[in-house]
């Protein structure tokens, strides 16, 4: 009978055990003698793999994925799983289409508000990614990350149709055009297309009759 009344208590939202440092209370006595453990700074739950302890069993569980790489988390719409039920909540506003970070100073609007603040900076002019080998700094950190295999010389992604290797992903993408022989690029005044978009703006010369290179002579 315990259990039950113990359990009745979500619905009847009765919290007779109240903290003494503040004001929350609690229905359990067990929630609030895991609650004590923030006034106190008691962390019993320690990770096997690092130095990290927590103090809460829930929170350990959740920090040892990190080190297990398990995903229990997977999305119902497509492949992909994740560490954490948040990060997947996070994730499912893709599918939805939803984006309720809108911008104050602009029409753009994201599914996350890390986008947003990210976006803000464009605004701002702030670059507080700055590298450590040249003076060139950056809005984001994955543009300073992507800027700094120039320096290391690194290039991640290779082709699998030729010996090519990229730096970044987008660059790959835009190479394997050529072996695809996918034209994403259309012309607006005429049927042709082209797999670059340079070479888009360089046919476009022929329909507005301008002369971009001039002798000097």
């Amino acid at each position: 009978m315990s259990y039950l009344r113990r359990h009745s208590q979500i619905h009847t939202g009765d919290k007779r055990f109240r903290c003494s440092l503040c004001e929350k209370s609690f229905s359990q006595s067990t929630s609030l003698w895991q609650h004590s453990r923030v006034h106190t700074g008691e962390k019993p739950f320690r990770c096997l793999f690092c130095v990290k302890a927590f103090s809460h069993l829930s929170m350990l569980r959740e920090h040892s994925r990190v080190h297990t790489g398990e995903k229990p988390f997977r999305c119902s719409l497509c492949e992909k799983s994740f560490s954490q039920s948040s990060h997947l909540k996070r994730h499912s506003i893709i599918h939805t289409g939803k984006k309720p970070f809108s911008c104050l100073l602009c029409e753009k609007s994201y599914s996350q508000s890390s986008h947003l603040k990210t976006h803000s900076l464009v605004h701002t002019g702030e670059k507080p990614f700055s590298c450590s080998l040249c003076d060139k700094s950056f809005s984001c950190s994955s543009h300073l990350v992507r800027h700094s295999k120039i320096h290391t010389g690194e290039k991640p992604f290779s082709c699998s149709s030729c010996e090519k290797s990229f730096t970044c992903l987008s660059a790959l993408k835009k190479h394997s055009r050529i072996h695809s022989g996918k034209k994403a690029f259309s012309c607006s005044l005429c049927e042709k297309s082209f797999c670059k978009v340079s070479l888009l703006q360089q046919h476009l010369l022929v329909h507005t009759g301008e002369n971009q290179f001039d002798c000097h002579l």
